[in-house]
Formats: structure tokens, sequence, C-alpha cells
């Protein structure tokens, strides 16, 4: 009788060793990748998201992909800021903002990358209908991607494409939508600020 109860006893302990370890390791997976995938500029990503009806989690993961946010980031065709804009793409936004002071170094500033970045997503999603064509055209252009959906190689229902031409844009879209999809289910909730983490 003795040795059943101390049997039984141990199993139970074991259940329970392994639901906790469990519960410790899904958390601590979860904290890792959060390190990962983080949220900084909060309170600017869902502002900006919420004015351009555009998901913040796709914001962040644009950012992630675009410059790790390093909100200092030049590329080598000197897009620069969190979102890695471009001069050509700046001037094209700061039109439609119609914002007349804002000059180009200005996306250094982490608000203005979130505000021209996010607003130019906002309009690729509306011109093209999804997430993988808006950040398709944020990559190669929208010229380029209006060419593409045009060519019926490349497009069944000249709306979306079924092949990306570029290697380059194929490759960031996948990064962008791992990003976001791995942002999604980190996030579930939403996005938190820093110190809620």
């Amino acid at each position: 009788m003795a040795v059943r109860i101390r049997k039984s006893v141990l199993i139970i302990s074991l259940i329970l060793l392994v639901i906790v370890g469990g519960i410790c390791t899904h958390f601590g997976i979860r904290r890792f990748y959060r390190q990962h995938y983080p949220t900084p500029y909060a309170e600017i990503v869902t502002k900006y998201a919420a004015e351009y009806e555009i998901d913040p989690l796709f914001v962040y993961a644009v950012i992630k992909t675009e410059s790790d946010f390093d909100p200092n980031a030049v590329s080598e065709a000197d897009a620069r800021g969190l979102t890695q804009v471009a001069e050509t793409t700046f001037d094209w936004i700061k039109g439609k903002l119609q914002e007349e002071d804002t000059v180009f170094s200005d996306l250094f500033d982490p608000e203005v990358s979130i505000r021209y970045g996010t607003y130019f997503l906002h309009y690729l999603y509306e011109e093209f209908g999804s997430y993988e064509m808006a950040a398709a055209a944020y990559h190669a252009g929208r010229g380029a991607v209006n060419e593409w959906v045009d060519d019926p190689s490349l497009s069944y229902d000249g709306e979306s494409l079924h092949t990306i031409p570029s290697e380059k844009t194929a490759h960031y879209v996948n990064k962008v939508m791992q990003a976001y999809e791995k942002y999604t289910s980190l996030y579930p909730d939403g996005i938190l600020p820093a110190d809620q983490k």
C-alpha cells in the first residue's frame, strides 16, 4: 500500500514537473522572441497606425526588416531612418502630407520616419489591397509592381502576384511577412509599451 502511494505521488510529481516546466519554457521562449521582435516607439507607432488605418504590427514588421530599429540607419541607396524612406519617396510623401518645413534629414527623427513610413504603407495597402503587395511596392516601387500585375505571366488576376520577378523583392516580402506573422503571434492582444512587457 505504501509503495503504491509513493508511486502515485512520484507520478503526480513528475506530471506537475512536466507541466510547470512546459509553462516556464513557453514563457521563456516568448520572452526570448519578444526581445528579438520588440515594440519600441509604441506610442508613435500606434498613433500613426490608427491615423492611417493600418495594423501597427505590420508597421513593426517593416521597421524590423528595414532597419532593425536603428533610427540612424542609412542604406546604400541613402534611404534613411527606421522605415528607410528614400529621398524621392520622401519628397512625394512630403507633398501628400503638405509639410513644407520637413527636410530629408528629419527622417532620423523616429516620429518623422514612422509617420512617413506608415503613411506610405497605408497608401500602398489602399492601392494594392494586401500587405504582401504593399511590401512588394515598398521595396520595388509602385511603378514596378503596377507593371508586374499587368503581366499575365506574373499575375493571374491583374491584382495580385503569383510570381515576384525580382529575387530581392521576393526575399524582402518573405522577410516582412514572416516578421508580421511572428509579431501577430507574440502580441495577440496588441502592442504593449516597453515598460509593461
